[in-house]
């Protein structure tokens, strides 16, 4: 090939070459000017470029010197390529390559002909990097390809070069023919700095800032065939911050190069992402560390329960909640930490300070759980202590008596009905044979219901009688029971299901013709609170949670008072011996009335002592302690915003209260204590219906149930327990759900 320059000419014209054939150029304007100083190419054979805009305003080649070699004139700054071509139609001058042809060298590719004889002048080991480097610039690229590709050329020119021009042995020490090697590197790194420019505008001005892009880069790696990537040594930010070759690869990398689509917008975004996650891990370590530090000095539960509700949580959807908490103060002593900022306590006389009238501590947010009408509030889920001495106020009229008329007579009047409904079906005949089995869990959640609804609506809506559920009422509240009760629990998951966007598309309706939404209908219809002021809307959500949490608590108690009795054989012959002096000496009606039940002690002791073994409602109840105030409970300061838990089970059970044997269903440690602690420990067993302020607005028509039912129950029937050794399952949530709690009735003679 020829490399002379035509003689008689200061500059060589280029303007009758249309293209280079070294890569797949587009229309020319490709400026070959080296930012480092070294010649670039002036023989036509070598390139074939268009120069009808006059090299791009780029190097003009002469014959400077006798010797026939070029000059050159200064080449624009790297920084303005791009900003100095123009393109007809807006073509991109270089087409996207990935793929290489099955000939890699062209019989049209001028470079690699350049480069081959060029080859020959070199003898020693330089030999083999100048045939890699041949082989890599007379690749024909036919489709889209990786930048990695591109970087790989660039790199291996100048690899090539370098190896080259520093070998003793070699004979390519021709000042010309070095000239020509340079060109043919500084085109191929001028097209390639194009090319990037064009194609990767955002990439290429990170790297151009730190003008990594020149003739005379030293730090290369390996490429193999068909331009194997880059070995990488890291992508990641870190790298930013070193001045070496590599680092200045890895920022490239990092920034443009695809295979991790980092271009463009993608960068940013990126980094965006990498800086919230960051400022997100901070944030929650901060207020985990907050948290914890708040209350460490009580003794937890659980190693999580400082940081999250992870444990709470999962002991209540477990339905053994009761049983778990009964055990944790022989642990921990009387303050036990079960979440973040839960702390619970045993000790009834906390429990009176956080609960008393004259206490500034308010409900916590748990009560919201309480809200079966999950739009209104209701007496249990008014948080304030002022609003809910005032709504308490306004309802008061209605649970006693004073607004529904004889309130003792609605209840005498269901007691009545049921009596009726087990005589009539479930007392045996005297041969034994012929009725089936009483369902206690049904029977007296029927019988709770009626009086509940005979109250607020004026008339039964006949659970006892048809011995249905209706509304399947009850079967979705036992459904329902895990899910709320864990809701309270859990306050995240609390806010998320009350979110006004939730409720708008899974909430309950008056329109439902089952569940929570027909009860909800049901209940609207509930006049006696409107009377006394309240709203339409307000007298639903109060009548819906009286019938849910009033009607179970009850229920959960005579069951529990029943069963205890029922298995004890010396505390059920002394109550029978009790209730027939009673009836002998004629100072009981029929029902009992309450004050005659309050007369008879030994039926009052059994009462108070079914309901320490077995709460008929259970939950932490939580209180605030008050911005302004920082309470110290046994050595232990409490800060503002705590939440103190109510832990009935376990001060139930408290052998400092009711005795060495307070796991033993012993109703005789009421009647065999002096007044004064007797009197002691009932206060502590009504502490199941609240304290003070909060006490439960039902609570007086609750035990009038309770007296009723139990006296008459062991008045007129015998029962047996139809599986003694494990009388039903029960699992304990907002209150105990029992399954199979099956007995034998018979009348008595």
């Amino acid at each position: 090939m020829s490399m002379e320059l035509p003689h008689g000419a200061d500059t060589v014209d280029f303007g009758s070459i249309d293209d280079l054939s070294l890569w797949e150029w587009g229309t020319s304007g490709v400026n070959p000017g080296c930012t480092n100083g070294h010649h670039s190419g002036s023989v036509e054979q070598m390139w074939g470029l268009s120069s009808s805009q006059d090299m791009l305003n780029g190097t003009k080649f002469g014959a400077g010197s006798i010797a026939g070699e070029p000059t050159q004139e200064p080449s624009p700054p790297m920084s303005q390529i791009g900003r100095q071509n123009t393109y007809q139609d807006d073509e991109i001058p270089i087409t996207h390559v990935t793929g290489f042809s099955e000939d890699p060298i062209s019989s049209d590719t001028t470079a690699s002909d350049l480069l081959f004889d060029l080859s020959k002048d070199v003898d020693c080991r330089c030999s083999s990097q100048l045939s890699q480097l041949i082989h890599l610039v007379s690749l024909r690229l036919a489709k889209p390809t990786t930048l990695d590709v591109v970087f790989a050329v660039e790199q291996q020119l100048n690899r090539t070069k370098d190896t080259i021009s520093t070998c003793a042995q070699c004979s390519f020490n021709s000042p010309y023919v070095s000239m020509m090697f340079c060109t043919s590197i500084s085109w191929v790194i001028e097209h390639l700095q194009t090319y990037i420019h064009q194609e990767y505008p955002f990439g290429w001005d990170a790297v151009s800032s730190s003008r990594y892009w020149s003739c005379s880069a030293a730090d290369v790696w390996d490429v193999g065939d068909e331009g194997r990537i880059l070995e990488e040594e890291s992508y990641f930010p870190r790298s930013l911050n070193t001045k070496s070759r590599r680092a200045q690869v890895a920022v490239f990398r990092f920034n443009i190069n695809p295979r991790y689509r980092l271009f463009g917008a993608h960068i940013r975004r990126q980094s965006t992402w990498h800086i919230a996650v960051v400022l997100v891990v901070i944030w929650v370590a901060q207020n985990y560390t907050q948290t914890w530090k708040r209350l460490r000095h009580i003794p937890s539960a659980h190693i999580t329960a400082p940081f999250s509700y992870y444990w709470l949580g999962r002991t209540t959807y477990s339905g053994r909640q009761y049983w778990v908490l009964r055990n944790l103060h022989a642990k921990h002593g009387p303050l036990v930490r079960i979440g973040p900022n839960e702390v619970l306590t045993d000790d009834p006389n906390v429990l009176r300070t956080v609960s008393s009238t004259r206490s500034n501590y308010a409900r916590s947010d748990w009560y919201h759980a309480g809200r079966f009408n999950p739009y209104r509030d209701n007496l249990f889920t008014i948080l304030d202590p002022r609003a809910h001495k005032k709504a308490k106020a306004r309802s008061m009229a209605a649970y006693n008596g004073r607004d529904t008329g004889d309130l003792e007579g609605i209840i005498d009047e269901q007691v009545k009905k049921f009596i009726e409904v087990i005589r009539n079906r479930y007392v045996i005949a005297s041969s034994g044979n012929g009725q089936p089995l009483l369902d206690l869990v049904a029977i007296t959640s029927y019988f709770t219901m009626d009086v509940i609804t005979r109250m607020g609506f004026g008339k039964a809506v006949g659970y006892l009688e048809d011995e249905k559920d209706h509304y399947d009422f009850l079967g979705t509240v036992d459904e329902l029971w895990p899910r709320m009760s864990t809701v309270a629990d859990v306050p995240w998951i609390r806010k998320f299901l009350f979110s006004p966007f939730v409720l708008k598309f899974v909430g309950p309706k008056t329109s439902d013709t089952r569940g929570f939404g027909a009860l909800m209908g049901f209940a609207a219809e509930w006049a006696s609170l409107m009377a006394k002021g309240f709203t339409e809307e307000e007298c639903q959500s109060e009548g819906l949670f009286l019938l849910l949490a009033g009607s179970e608590s009850t229920a959960n108690a005579m069951r529990s008072i029943l069963v205890h009795t029922t298995s004890s054989p010396a505390v059920y012959n002394r109550l029978v011996a009790e209730i027939q002096n009673a009836v002998r000496a004629e100072n009981v009606s029929y029902p009992i009335a309450l004050e005659q039940a309050r007369r008879l002690p030994y039926l009052q002791a059994i009462i108070y002592e079914g309901l320490r073994m077995r709460p008929p409602i259970l939950g932490l109840f939580p209180k605030i302690v008050p911005l302004d105030e920082s309470p110290i409970f046994h050595d232990k300061l409490l800060p503002p915003g705590t939440a103190v838990c109510m832990n009935m089970s376990s001060m139930l059970q408290s052998t400092a209260l009711f005795g060495a044997d307070a796991d033993v269903f012993r109703p005789e440690r009421f009647t065999e204590a002096d007044e004064e602690t007797r009197r002691q420990m009932e206060l502590d067993v009504e502490m199941v219906f609240g304290y003070g302020g909060w006490v439960c607005a039902g609570k007086n028509i609750a035990m009038m149930d309770i007296a009723k039912v139990v006296f008459e129950m062991f008045r007129l029937f015998d029962l047996q327990l139809v599986k003694p050794f494990e009388p039903c399952e029960n699992i304990g949530y907002g209150v105990f759900l029992d399954k199979g709690l099956k007995v034998r009735v018979s009348a008595k003679m």
